[in-house]
């Protein structure tokens, strides 16, 4: 451990000897100022004026270890008071009796606890969360697919086609259609390593596309040479108003029309609608895991990199199966299979009720009420109860559909694009698998 204490002019450590606790040697590192410290039995004086024993001076970035003899731990010692501010910080560390002591304080069902969920490889950061970590694993649990989305889906799997299954069609197009807004207040932000990324790949003059770029929280980043594509109308709307426009161009004109040298695109996997070798740069983030068939993940990668020029370059992010807090995975999700609806709560701000407007007001006073209270019609107290339903109203719950990627699953849909494409690098990026390729 290390203790850091500040000490002030005026300000000292009176003769004590220190906890069995902890353990000799210990190391204690002076700076700002010097000060010195006595170490024995025998020392004597008052508000830090100390005197007897052995006197040590500690220099300012100087480091005092202190072991057995003089300094053992039945020895006392004293701390003077500083000429100037002074911050000392020393390292200890528990003696074996103390921690076996603290060990036996750990409750027996706790330690039952954490070696079970050991044996099942259950996070046991999570297992200490307490009760507010488990409200949350609530909210993010995956429900696997039910039985006959599953048997639709395996059917499309079955099929030769690449066209959209209905499973895409509800729980991701329709989805995202009318969360649209909500999600826009909640993901606005790029991400960190993709934004490096596109820092440290694009040129002044470099043409990006990025492939599903939903409210276009990327391409606010690549200027106004990038092309965005995406199948949800409600993102693309969005992305018209907001992603191609400086902050300070959104305060002058929200509603301006779109920069004539951006455009935006509906597509889908089977087929983007741009020419061949187009573009110096392709993102392609979050996307591939709402494809439901492999067939239509292969023509979406595919597409992607027929788009790409000779020596570009295209980074594909899909969420992973093993969701691992310790590499960064923040979903809060836990994935009992690969194929699951994923919920969105959706909450929406209440719109502000305008006025009542009324007849004006007579100059006549109005007649003293009478003492007895009115009682309240049925139609008055039905829609007061209506109208409080409606403001007690959370939200709603809308599934998404997901098929999260296994470790090197992702890397293996560029296997029948050996010859066009060189796989650059594969990494775990906050709870999601990634690919950066180069298209040869």
């Amino acid at each position: 451990s290390c203790c850091v204490n500040v000490y002030e002019v005026g300000q000292w450590l009176p003769p004590h000897v220190d906890n069995y606790m902890f353990a000799r040697p210990f190391v204690t590192v002076s700076l700002l100022s010097e000060q010195q410290a006595l170490f024995g039995n025998h020392i004597t004086g008052e508000n830090g004026k100390w005197t007897g024993g052995l006197r040590v001076s500690m220099p300012v970035c100087s480091a005092l270890r202190v072991s057995h003899g003089a300094g053992g731990p039945d020895v006392k010692h004293a701390v003077m008071s500083p000429t100037s501010r002074r911050i000392s910080l020393t390292f200890r560390r528990l003696t074996p009796k103390a921690r076996d002591e603290m060990q036996r304080n750990v409750s027996a069902k706790l330690v039952r606890k954490i070696k079970s969920a050991r044996e099942k490889g259950q996070d046991i950061l999570r297992l200490l969360g307490g009760k507010k970590d488990e409200k949350r694993r609530n909210k993010t649990k995956s429900t696997p697919l039910p039985q006959d989305t599953s048997n639709t889906l395996q059917e499309a799997r079955r099929g030769k086609g690449v066209h959209m299954p209905e499973v895409e069609r509800l729980h991701v197009t329709q989805v995202y259609d009318r969360i649209a807004t909500h999600w826009n207040r909640t993901r606005h932000s790029p991400w960190p390593r993709v934004a490096k990324w596109l820092e440290e790949n694009r040129a002044k003059q470099s043409l990006v596309v990025d492939v599903g770029c939903g409210n276009g929280k990327h391409l606010k980043l690549c200027g106004i040479s990038a092309v965005g594509c995406d199948v949800s109308i409600s993102q693309l709307k969005i992305c018209r108003q907001d992603s191609f426009k400086s902050p300070e161009e959104l305060k002058k004109s929200p509603k301006s029309p779109i920069n004539t040298r951006s455009v935006l695109l509906a597509d889908g996997a089977e087929a983007i609608p741009l020419r061949d070798e187009m573009f110096d740069l392709a993102l392609n983030i979050a996307v591939l895991h709402h494809i439901a068939t492999e067939r239509r993940r292969r023509k979406m990668v595919q597409e992607t990199i027929r788009i790409l020029r000779p020596g570009g370059r295209a980074l594909f992010y899909a969420w992973a199966f093993e969701q691992n807090e310790e590499q960064g995975a923040r979903s809060g999700h836990r994935f009992d299979s690969q194929d699951v609806l994923v919920p969105w709560h959706f909450t929406q701000n209440t719109p502000q009720r305008q006025k009542a407007s009324g007849p004006k007001k007579s100059a006549k006073p109005e007649p003293k009420k009478s003492a007895k209270p009115e009682p309240k019609s049925e139609a008055k107290s039905e829609a007061t109860s209506e109208a409080k339903e409606k403001k007690n109203k959370s939200g709603e719950i809308y599934m998404r559909y997901c098929h999260v990627y296994k470790e090197g699953e992702l890397e293996s849909l560029f296997s029948h694009l050996n010859a066009s494409v060189r796989i650059v690098n594969s990494f775990y990026d906050s709870g999601n698998w990634c690919v950066e390729v180069e298209r040869l």
